[in-house]
């Protein structure tokens, strides 16, 4: 565990320093952070270092699906020919291209994990950077969170949902070229098609901070009543997701902690941002958050669909630093004690995470 609580430790305290350098850090007028000092980049940098270590270097043996991702970078790419290894691939084309690129640079498994892990938290990060106002309480959010410890496990699926993080920054700050960066996560992994919908619908009505969430709650718990007792409904999600993940939808019933817990947490998130001023840049990430809620209802029953809920998890740091610039304390108090307590349960229940192992290149 120490290599996790280092990890964050680290960051807070990097982010502290770049606070130091701005200490009146806050959206400019326009409501946009403010352009980075020649410091701040460089501790952007040595943060993004931080998060990616252990991820790069974690053994093998560390999380569910690492042993898999490296037989296949391994086994199935073969460097000197896109159509052999495009034929192999049994994932989606784009992270199929990914493989293929860094294959045909001659890296090795250890060096193809490294580069991941670099690019999932420098994606990251840099939609953070793009959108929240103030970095010290957005960053944290994000190193204590479940979806950073998600990327042990879930690699490919971490790589999309942080592709899909960085093209929604971009379309909020006004670049279409956004966009495309959306189709290219929906590449990586089928299931940012999710995602993507739900910010194209949040997009609109830009009078509301957040859906309704009586009604975000009735879809929710309707479609998880249709998933239960209707084999077309299944059969239609398995068409949408692929055969690979469809398959899912049958196994895995029951509610776990981690579901139990992110619920709650999304509940209280929700709660408080409709007393919350939300700055306009960001009414729409917080729309986007809250039409989440519905899918992790849906998760507490059918896993493949609560992984899902990743993508709105990830835009939880962008709304910590309007959360925590308002309201009382005990509210700020009842919000990381939330964040932490999903943290904890993910590292210590799921995933492998435990006892960290790490190895070099």
């Amino acid at each position: 565990m120490t290599a996790y609580l280092l990890t964050v430790v680290a960051v807070v305290v990097l982010q502290l320093l770049r606070a130091a350098e701005a200490p009146a850090e806050s959206g400019g007028e326009d409501g946009w952070p403010h352009r980075a000092t020649a410091a701040q980049r460089g501790i952007d940098v040595a943060c993004v270092a931080v998060l990616a270590a252990a991820p790069a270097l974690r053994a093998w043996s560390i999380g569910t699906d690492t042993r898999m991702y490296v037989s296949m970078y391994n086994g199935a790419v073969d460097p000197a020919s896109w159509r052999n290894s495009s034929g192999q691939s049994v994932v989606e084309l784009g992270y199929t291209l990914w493989e293929f690129a860094l294959k045909s640079l001659g890296l090795s498994a250890r060096w193809f994990l490294a580069a991941t892990a670099v690019v999932t938290n420098g994606l990251q990060y840099g939609a953070i950077r793009m959108i929240a106002p103030k970095m010290l309480p957005a960053i944290s959010a994000y190193a204590l969170s479940g979806l950073y410890l998600f990327q042990f496990n879930g690699m490919r699926q971490a790589l999309a949902i942080a592709v899909f993080m960085f093209g929604m920054a971009l379309i909020l700050r006004g670049r279409r070229s956004g966009w495309a960066v959306l189709v290219v996560a929906v590449l990586i992994h089928r299931s940012a098609i999710i995602a993507v919908l739900a910010f194209a619908l949040s997009r609109r009505p830009r009078s509301r901070t957040t859906f309704s969430t009586r009604l975000v709650l009735l879809c929710g718990g309707t479609v998880l009543a249709l998933l239960l007792a209707s084999a077309a409904t299944s059969s239609f999600l398995t068409h949408l997701l692929g055969d690979k993940y469809g398959a899912y939808l049958g196994k895995d019933l029951g509610s776990g902690r981690g579901r139990l817990a992110h619920l709650v947490l999304m509940l209280a998130v929700i709660w408080f941002l409709h007393s919350t001023p939300i700055p306009g840049p960001l009414q729409c990430v917080s729309r986007f958050y809250s039409l989440g809620l519905g899918f992790q209802v849906v998760g507490l029953q059918l896993s493949v669909l609560d992984r899902g809920t990743l993508y709105f998890t990830a835009a939880l740091p962008l709304l910590v630093p309007a959360l925590v610039s308002h309201g009382s304390r005990a509210r700020h108090l009842v919000l990381w004690v939330g964040i932490v307590t999903y943290y904890f349960v993910n590292l210590t229940q799921y995933g492998d995470l435990l006892p960290y192992a790490w190895s070099v290149p």
